[in-house]
């Protein structure tokens, strides 16, 4: 037998389990079809010629909630009716097969369920009489909701207005949407099957395009400005972002390209280029220049939390110089002042003459201290003379100065407060330094008194924490609670968190507060996972300071044991400054991720959104700024916007909270957007653990 082919022993005599198979008893094939009937992920239906159910799989209780002895004996109008599109469908002719026709079903819990059914008709054997009908319903109700999140962010990113390429991973386009077509000239037909080189120039380097590649290629995000060209042939210049999408493998499969036009603010910084930037006496940036980069500063200033200066300078009498030495002497005097004031300052400082005998000085990311030093450096550095024609002339400078964003939300106004800020100085006798006003001198002595008193709060036990609701809108009660520190000072009674926050941000102090309220925030979460049920959560906000400290993520996994607390029960909020930064402590934040600990942006939408950092960031939860929803009621952009971050964050995965609700007409947009939380004072303000011990349901 070692001779015969392998087979032969099946061609021998066949083995007892495959002439069972061959020729399957009657038991056989019985429980060959209760197995099929298990496996399919489809419902089975068997009806009589009334369409009354006989038979109906166990599948059922999965997808519409009945027992199958629930659905049997009763017609199959009970739990729904052909429709498609949302309009009722005609009946079928059940006396003949049918294929894939939309079922629209309701559950026990009364959600709709999408069903894709096909029927083949039953007839007697003798009499061919028609008998009943067997059936099959698919579930498509996932595909149908995946099919409408698609959709909707299909939409966004259709309306969006930045550009979007999608690429293969050679880099032939697959999609463009309608912005593109609008911003480059090209249409949809002519950009898909073709590469990005069709908008590329000769404006930019090729080492850039190499590195682009480079980038891409290895994995990783690449960002920058390209000077592309239209389809006419016209250059504009965009800011890009470029994203490899991997598959679960990790291999890249696709690019995804976000192109913000800037052109309008190049032609701005052309323009300013053309009236010129440089004085003509002094080669200091000029008036024009000055004013631009000092609302750069203001806006550095406000992102940051940190305080900026401008500081203006006067020549005393110097028409007195222009009258007895000529203009020519004078301009002498005028360079060489601006020479003295570029030594006094940082190299990311800038010096600038503003017009006559005038300078500016704009210093960003310094304490006010520091800038009462640079006045008085300043008026040091004139107190030597200045020599034109063998002449020696002193010339004495009055400085106004104003600090922002604490003085003023503009330029213009910075301008204004520093020129009355002069004119003081002059009125003084001149060679002096005078703040803004009277009253700022006061403000800055009594900011170092407030920060002394900072220093003392947490050990003499004058900073509390209070809770404010966050209510599950679908739920209609209470699920979490935002932990809020306040401050009741012995010396200035009840400081608001919007004057005391900011200012242990600039010293530092709000690294120490932090760690000293953390766990007092924590603890009466565990109290009240057994109050509102074990889905409630603590969030906790931290400072950009905080995350950035060494250890950051073993300090919160401390105190979150010493507490009791269990890692689904807490929040850390953090800000999108924070994460739009390269150097963001990504492993800090993945630690507590990994933990179980939940991460939320806050105030989402106020700062540089960026649709990037959500895939690099582990975040679970988007706080929509109040600044959004106190203008819900109204209509218009507020709603398309908080609309359009709903959205884009449940097609994300993530969860919603709405903050600053205040009326039940914002309620109701939030809810019919599918806004999974909302916290606000129509819920409640913040107060003490003691008084949201007795938070009820509120919806």
């Amino acid at each position: 037998m070692s001779n015969l082919p392998p087979n032969h022993l099946l061609q021998e005599e066949p083995a007892a389990n495959l002439r069972a198979t061959l020729a399957p008893t009657e038991i056989d094939l019985r429980q060959r079809l209760s197995d099929i009937v298990r496996l399919v992920s489809d419902i089975i239906l068997e009806m009589d010629r009334n369409l009354i159910l006989t038979y109906v799989s166990a599948r059922s209780a999965e997808v519409l909630g009945y027992q199958p002895w629930e659905m049997v004996g009763r017609p199959l109008s009970v739990f729904g009716r052909f429709a498609g599109g949302g309009e009722p469908l005609k009946m079928p002719d059940w006396r003949h097969p049918f294929r894939d026709r939309p079922f629209l079903a309701v559950a026990r819990d009364g959600s709709a369920r999408h069903l894709l059914m096909s029927a083949l008709p039953v007839f007697d054997p003798l009499s061919d009489a028609f008998v009943g009908v067997r059936a099959t319903a698919e579930d498509l109700t996932r595909r149908k909701a995946d099919e409408e999140r698609l959709r909707k962010l299909s939409t966004a990113v259709e309306q969006s207005r930045a550009a979007v390429i999608i690429t293969n991973r050679d880099g032939v386009i697959e999609y463009v949407n309608s912005r593109f077509v609008q911003s480059s000239g090209y249409t949809a037909a002519e950009a898909l099957g073709r590469t990005p080189s069709l908008l590329k120039s000769d404006h930019m380097p090729r080492s850039v395009y190499r590195e682009l590649w480079k980038a891409i290629t290895a994995g990783s995000e690449w960002r920058g400005e390209l000077y592309n060209r239209k389809k006419t042939g016209e250059g504009y210049w965009e800011y890009t972002v470029i994203t490899p999408i991997l598959d679960e493998a990790g291999i890249i499969t696709h690019f995804v390209a976000i192109k913000e036009d800037l052109t309008e603010r190049k032609k701005l910084e052309e323009n300013l280029l053309r009236q010129g930037n440089e004085d003509k006496v002094t080669g200091l940036p000029n008036r024009v220049l000055a004013f631009d980069r000092l609302e750069q500063a203001l806006a550095r200033a406000r992102r940051s939390s940190n305080s900026g200066a401008l500081l203006l300078v006067d020549l005393d009498d110097f028409k007195r110089v222009n009258d007895v030495l000529g203009h020519f002497s004078a301009d002498k005097i005028l360079r060489e002042a601006g020479s003295r004031l570029a030594t006094m300052v940082r190299p990311e400082d800038t010096v600038a003459r503003l017009g006559g005998d005038e300078f500016g000085i704009i210093a960003g990311d310094c304490h006010p201290s520091a800038i009462e030093g640079l006045a008085q450096r300043i008026l040091r550095a004139f107190s030597s003379p200045f020599t034109s024609t063998g002449h020696e002339i002193f010339v004495t400078p009055s400085v106004g100065v104003t600090i922002f964003p604490e003085d003023a939300e503009s330029a213009a106004e910075l301008m204004r407060n520093s020129d009355a800020a002069v004119s003081r100085a002059k009125e003084m006798g001149g060679n002096a330094v005078q703040f803004f006003t009277p009253g700022m001198n006061e403000r800055a002595r009594e900011r170092a008194k407030l920060e002394a008193a900072l220093h003392h709060a947490l050990e003499r036990g004058e900073l509390q924490m209070h809770y404010q609701p966050i209510v599950d809108l679908r739920a209609g009660r209470v699920t979490g609670a935002e932990a809020l520190m306040r401050w009741n000072s012995a010396e200035f009674g009840r400081v608001p968190p919007d004057q005391f926050i900011p200012l242990a941000e600039m010293s530092g102090l709000i690294v120490r507060l932090g760690a000293g309220a953390a766990p007092p925030a924590r603890r009466p979460a565990a109290t009240w996972r057994k109050q509102f049920g074990a889905d409630f959560r603590m969030a906790v906000n931290v400072s950009t300071r905080q995350v950035r400290q060494v250890g950051f993520a073993d300090l919160v996994l401390r105190a979150m044991t010493d507490s009791g607390i269990q890692p689904a029960n807490l929040e850390i909020e953090i800000t999108e400054s924070l994460l739009l930064d390269d150097t963001a402590p990504v492993g800090e934040l993945a630690r507590l991720r990994e933990a179980g600990i939940r991460l939320s942006i806050d105030d989402f939408g106020t700062g540089y959104s960026s649709l990037s950092y959500l895939k690099r960031f582990p975040v679970d939860t988007l706080k929509i700024d109040r600044s959004f929803v106190s203008g819900l009621a109204g209509g218009g952009t507020d709603v398309t916007l908080v609309e359009t971050i709903i959205t884009m964050a449940h097609c994300l995965g993530l969860d919603v909270v709405a903050e600053g609700v205040e009326s039940l007409d914002q309620l109701d947009i939030l809810k019919g957007r599918s806004c999974n939380y909302a916290q606000g004072f129509l819920f409640g303000g913040a107060v003490s653990a003691g008084l949201f011990d007795q938070k009820q349901p509120v919806l």
